[in-house]
C-alpha cells in the first residue's frame, strides 16, 4: 500500500488543483492559460472542474480514513476516463506536449485502479 499512496496523493493533488483553477479562474483567465475552454461552455468547463476535485477527493480519502476503499479503483477509473477525453482533445488540437502530459496522468490513474483493485481481493 505504501507504494500506491504516492501514486495516489499525485493523482489526488493534480485533479484538485486542475479542478480549482476551473472553478475560480474566469474563461478569458483559462483560455489564455490552457488554451482548450475556448471551444467549450463555461458550465461544462466548471463542471468538469467539480468531477476532478471528486475524482481527485475519491482516490485519496479512502486510503487515508480506510472507509469505503471500493471508491479508490472506482474513482481513478473515472479519472482515466476524463483523462481519455483529454488526450483526444489535445490530439484534435495538435498539442502535442499536453497529450503526454495527459497520457502520463492516463497511465498514473490506471496504476492506482488497477493497484486498489488488487488491494482489495487480497
Amino acid at each position: 500500500m505504501t507504494g500506491l499512496i504516492f501514486f495516489q496523493a499525485f493523482l489526488a493533488i493534480f485533479f484538485i488543483l486542475t479542478g480549482v483553477m476551473k472553478l475560480i479562474q474566469t474563461k478569458e483567465q483559462l483560455v489564455k492559460t490552457i488554451g482548450w475552454p475556448e471551444d467549450y461552455d463555461y458550465p461544462i468547463i466548471r463542471t468538469l472542474g467539480v468531477l476532478e476535485i471528486l475524482g481527485g477527493l475519491g482516490v485519496i480519502l479512502p486510503t487515508v480514513t480506510g472507509i469505503g476503499l471500493f471508491l479508490v479503483p472506482v474513482a481513478s477509473t473515472c479519472l482515466a476516463l476524463v483523462l481519455s477525453g483529454a488526450t483526444v482533445e489535445h490530439i484534435r488540437r495538435e498539442d502535442m506536449k499536453k497529450v503526454g502530459i495527459s497520457t502520463f496522468v492516463f497511465f498514473v490513474s490506471a496504476i492506482v485502479g488497477f493497484g486498489a483493485l488488487l488491494e482489495l481481493s487480497i
